[in-house]
């Protein structure tokens, strides 16, 4: 018996090891760990490998900081270092004064600190709740279009008569595939609840625009939604219905879909208080004005010294504020202070999909003014749902049938 149960562990062990290969004819899979690590690899000593993530970091970090913002931001640091200077120079009793003062550099730079880190906190809390979210309503969308389909019950004909499949459930799983492309143009519209959209009339414009275009994908995702729910109502009238606990249990899963979305929603259409972002902007701005008396005096009238501590304060703050402003919006995948690409309106019809023709044209005209770019922490919509795309085309390709008049 033990030698019977080993050669069938091994048996199942070969079958693991067995390339596999999906309908969509990516290259063949293996899941075992022997598999895995078989396959070609570059190694390196370990010193290496934290040698390349150091340069990487600062690779990344560089990037984050490259904005015109950090720019201007540091241009301002060093005027106002330069002013202290000029004064120091211009006025004999300065230094004097400013030892009166006596402000402690680390009691401003932890005034600044802790609303930067508890925002950041804050907003990554965010982007894990919208991961799960996410992960929520893929899992609801494919349970609904598989319990549509799959479930199997005796025929009316007689008990223990044959088992067949459940009439008219393709059509549950197709409004399920069409709620998507609405769901992802949503999730991917620009974040338009910055200051500037709401004190200058030509970002104004953009705001209003992409709400109305933001109301255009809700009302879509809402009629696929309530397509879904009368198509899973009729299965239990189809000539071959469902049970109602069957029933009962789609629309469970369909509330699941709702709540998710609902979530995400909300998430994406309410960012941190704008009084707060402003505020850190504004303070990281006129920081210098705090610490440059002391950082100045600190370096005996050396203005050669005190300028590039002032700079590296200021870098060390913008890319906190960086980091923050990453947070914000975890969803688009655009940096939307970069340039705008030129063949926006072919990627904006394409992500259109199955919304509506007023639909389709506005999101075209919207991706012309959405910009390129790279944001290291979003979350990339388009795959994960591309992935609940492509599973609930298999279970409709998987139904034999064509879906009849209900």
């Amino acid at each position: 018996m033990a030698v019977e149960l080993q050669a069938a562990q091994a048996d199942g062990l070969d079958q693991l090891c067995a390339p596999v290969t999906d309908k969509h004819g990516s290259k063949p899979l293996t899941y075992s760990d022997d598999c895995l690590f078989a396959r070609p690899a570059v190694r390196h000593p370990g010193f290496l490998l934290s040698l390349a993530d150091a340069v990487a970091s600062f690779g990344v970090a560089a990037q984050l900081l490259v904005r015109w913002e950090t720019v201007l931001l540091l241009l301002t640091s060093a005027a106002i270092v330069l002013v202290f200077w000029g004064l120091s120079e211009a006025i004999d009793d300065f230094d004097e004064s400013i030892e009166q003062v006596n402000l402690s550099f680390a009691w401003v730079a932890f005034v600044i600190t802790f609303p930067l880190a508890s925002a950041i906190s804050a907003s990554f809390d965010r982007r894990e709740n919208a991961l799960t979210l996410i992960g929520q309503l893929r899992a609801a969308l494919i349970s609904v279009s598989e319990g549509a389909c799959s479930w199997k019950l005796p025929a009316h004909d007689g008990d223990g008569g044959p088992v067949s499949e459940v009439a008219n459930g393709k059509v549950v799983a197709i409004h399920a595939l069409a709620a998507l492309k609405p769901m992802e143009a949503y999730l991917l519209s620009p974040t338009v609840s910055r200051a500037r959209h709401f004190q200058f009339s030509c970002y104004t414009v953009d705001r209003t625009w992409v709400t109305a275009y933001q109301r255009t994908c809700q009302a879509e995702i809402d009629a696929r939604l309530f397509e879904t729910e009368r198509a899973i109502d009729a299965l239990s009238f189809a000539p071959r219905s469902l049970a109602v606990q069957e029933v009962s249990r789609l629309y469970q899963y369909l509330q699941a879909v709702r709540s998710s979305w609902h979530q995400l929603r909300c998430i994406k259409d309410y960012r941190q208080p704008l009084g707060l972002r402003t505020f850190s902007r504004l303070i990281i701005f006129g920081l210098p004005l705090f610490y440059g008396p002391q950082l100045f005096d600190s370096t005996s009238s050396n203005w050669m010294l005190g300028l590039p501590l002032c700079i590296g304060t200021q870098l060390l703050f913008a890319g906190l504020f960086a980091i923050q402003r990453v947070l914000e919006d975890p969803f688009i995948s655009e940096e939307d202070d970069s340039p705008v690409e030129t063949d926006g309106a072919k990627d904006g019809a394409a992500c259109a999909g199955s919304i509506s023709e007023l639909a389709a044209e506005q999101a075209a005209l919207l991706a012309e003014a959405r910009p390129t770019g790279m944001r290291f922490d979003a979350i990339r919509v388009r795959a994960e749902l591309a992935n609940a795309r492509h599973k609930i085309r298999d279970i409709i390709d998987g139904w034999p049938a064509e879906p009849s008049t209900y």
